[in-house]
């Protein structure tokens, strides 16, 4: 299962490829797939959680760039057709974790050809790098019970970072058909599953998501700025070439914006109550014996950000608009957009 590729999918999709710096496991095969598969559950939540975090910060990011719902150049309708970038900020604290094993511990070390050893008293794996860790860990040693019974010491290389980068970038299509009639926009975000039909090899992936804004300044008269709330869904799906799904982030989000509109510019801000959730899917050799039926690894991971609070600006020359903010969060992100407003 790549799922390394299917990152990579990602961000050639939405047109902002970034080239990951993957390990090699000596089969001749990169990816994040090939590297989960030589842990288990234990050892992978820590190593993918801080990559959680960051695309569920870069999905619920850039949902408006405006409150203001009283129509644009066709008559009643506002539209505004464009593309998102976020840059989630990877903190030093992102790029390493420590790892808790207990006495009598089953554990399987990586890179060792799927061995599984038993641990040999309570011990902490101290600085083992995440996916944005360092690629050259370097070797550790790992107390364990030899097969006679004897205490043994190990050595054994951690897997290593798969993408060296102080942001998690992102992109996204967005889409916004409103009406001044009844305040009330319609948001839209959609990649299909055709468009990496060129990765085909590894699988694909598509994403969707679709938002409500409606126009609650309508209600205070003589209100010297725009007020709007909003309500976002939004579900990235990653299939195998078996068209099996592997992967699945599902984003809610909830936000209160205010804009004030100068001359061609417009400031505008929120704050935003948010969730992520990630279900990661994969299958482990069977220590000692490859041609078993694999152990099959599923678990749930929930992004950090919780709440956020966003400024930015919007410039709109005409029907062109530029806009970027950022947000204060957990875990912060940079957004710009360019759009064309009808």
């Amino acid at each position: 299962m790549h799922i390394s590729k299917w990152f990579g999918i990602i961000l050639a999709t939405t047109l902002l490829a970034a080239p990951a710096q993957a390990q090699d496991n000596g089969d001749g095969e990169d990816g994040l797939g090939e590297t989960l598969e030589q842990v288990g559950e234990l050892y992978g939540k820590p190593y993918v959680q801080p990559l959680v975090d960051g695309i569920g910060a870069d999905l619920n990011s850039g949902l408006f760039q405006s409150a203001d719902i009283s129509g644009g150049m066709l008559p009643l309708v506002d539209v505004y057709v464009g593309l998102k970038a976020f840059g989630a900020v990877v903190g030093s604290g992102s790029e390493s974790f420590d790892l808790q094993l207990e006495d009598g511990e089953s554990f399987q070390i990586p890179n060792s050809d799927g061995e599984e050893v038993i641990i040999d008293g309570d011990q902490t794996l101290e600085d083992l790098p995440t996916f944005f860790g360092t690629d050259q860990p370097g070797e550790r040693e790992l107390n364990v019970r030899g097969r006679g019974g004897f205490n043994e010491t190990v050595e054994f290389e951690p897997i290593q970072g798969f993408l060296q980068t102080s942001v998690t970038p992102l992109a996204a299509p967005h889409v916004e058909i409103g009406s001044s009639v009844i305040g009330t926009s319609l948001t839209l975000r959609y990649i299909p599953h055709a468009l990496s039909a060129a990765y085909q090899d590894y699988g694909s992936i598509g994403m969707y998501g679709v938002g409500v804004r409606h126009d609650i300044g309508q209600y205070v008269p003589l209100l010297p700025m725009s007020i709007a709330a909003q309500v976002m869904y939004q579900n990235v799906n990653v299939r195998d070439t078996d068209d099996a799904e592997v992967l699945a982030i599902n984003n809610w989000a909830g936000n209160v914006a205010v804009s004030k509109s100068f001359f061609v510019a417009t400031i505008y801000g929120g704050l935003q109550l948010e969730s992520a959730g990630v279900t990661v899917d994969y299958d482990v050799p069977r220590p000692n014996d490859p041609d078993a039926e694999p152990i099959p690894i599923n678990y749930e991971l929930n992004g950090a950000n919780s709440v956020r609070a966003l400024a930015g600006v919007s410039i709109h020359p005409g029907p062109v608009a530029f806009n970027v903010d950022f947000s204060l969060a957990s875990v912060p992100v940079i957004t710009a957009g360019v759009g064309l407003t009808l």
